[in-house]
């Protein structure tokens, strides 16, 4: 099964495109191959700690990235990616699980075709990945297959670490996350009338690197 996403926001790249992404000719873009890896619970957390080894020095001095250790010679992700799919990989100091619940047929790595358009306005985004239907919380009744766009140009850690610079140990679902009644009486959250804790700027919490 092919799922696709088209995704609007407001920023100009790409080609000049119609003015609704329905009348994008995506046969006439550029796809770009995106090889995508499951990461288990690491958090931004994670990869300044011991728990990441020798690859922590680099990510707290800010001099590495993550392509420019873990892609080989060959253009190969060197990330283990099956030992985290199936929770036989350990983190490095504590021995815990990179994933704790592992999903049975879930996939270590995905292909993703990703293009893009733009108009005066809007850019369009179009991503897509063969799917089996495997989610986080199982095929049944879990969490359908997702993609969140990240656009950053002001902190340089966003293309250095990608993602990991907005995942931490106390979101929703992570192993960390604190009791829905407890967030619920956080007086920020119960503004927002929400129980989770969910995506944040990493610079907004000074211990573990932010």
């Amino acid at each position: 099964m092919k799922r696709a996403l088209t995704v609007l926001s407001l920023i100009a790249l790409m080609l000049p495109m119609p003015s609704a992404a329905s009348e994008v000719n995506w046969g006439h873009i550029h796809s770009y191959k995106a090889k995508l890896f499951y990461p288990g619970v690491a958090s931004w957390e994670f990869v300044n700690s011991k728990d990441h080894g020798v690859g922590m020095v680099p990510v707290v001095k800010r001099k590495k990235g993550c392509p420019e250790c873990h892609i080989d010679k060959a253009g190969n992700l060197d990330v283990r990616a099956s030992e985290i799919v199936n929770g036989t990989l350990s983190l490095k100091y504590s021995k815990k699980s990179f994933e704790p619940n592992p999903v049975e047929g879930k996939p270590a790595f995905l292909d993703a075709d990703v293009q893009a358009a733009y108009d005066d306005e809007n850019i369009y985004l179009r991503i897509q990945w063969s799917s089996a239907g495997k989610s986080w919380k199982g095929a049944d009744g879990g969490v359908p297959d997702r993609v969140a766009v990240q656009l950053n140009v002001g902190q340089d850690e966003f293309s250095k670490y990608g993602c990991f610079v907005t995942c931490h140990p106390d979101q929703n679902s992570m192993p960390e996350s604190a009791a829905k009644d407890k967030i619920g009486k956080n007086p920020y959250y119960s503004k927002l009338k929400r129980d989770d804790v969910r995506l944040y700027a990493f610079y907004t919490r000074a211990e573990g690197g932010g």
